[in-house]
């Protein structure tokens, strides 16, 4: 099932990503609709890899929108940039997720620590740039 419009104007949804050097990072949309077509393309996945990841790092419900614990987790997070809303369907197309870094790693998550079960579904969830290398990305 995909994400709807109004699911994405309306919910806040975090997704995870992994960059090109296989660190996993996790962006929290802030309402925005500006999410990469393999989140909107699968819901439940998207549900399934956020309840897998606060079990696997053991993490509460408040520790999502708070980057030092993000970090102490080992992720990079990133918050989509509500004031900077690309302005057309052109800007999308170059700057197609628009988020600004929260938050680095101490201990960045790898792709290889994953189990192979979600290695299997975030082999799709990867997006070519240096997350340890940026403060703000158009696609993170």
């Amino acid at each position: 099932m995909r994400f709807t419009e109004i699911d994405l104007q309306i919910e806040a949804i975090m997704w995870f990503g992994v960059d090109k050097n296989g660190y996993i990072f996790v962006c929290h949309s802030s309402w925005l609709p500006n999410i990469p077509e393999f989140v909107c393309n699968n819901k439940e996945e998207t549900e399934f890899l956020d309840k897998y990841f606060m079990k696997y790092l053991e993490m509460k419900d408040d520790d999502w929108g708070y980057p030092p614990v993000l970090s102490e987790k080992g992720l990079y997070s990133f918050g989509g940039i509500v004031e900077d809303e690309p302005e057309s369907k052109e800007d999308f197309k170059t700057h197609p997720y628009w988020y600004k870094k929260w938050g680095g790693a101490q201990n960045p998550l790898h792709f290889d620590q994953l189990p192979k079960k979600i290695q299997k579904i975030m082999d799709s969830h990867r997006i070519d740039v240096d997350i340890t290398k940026t403060d703000y990305r158009n696609a993170p």
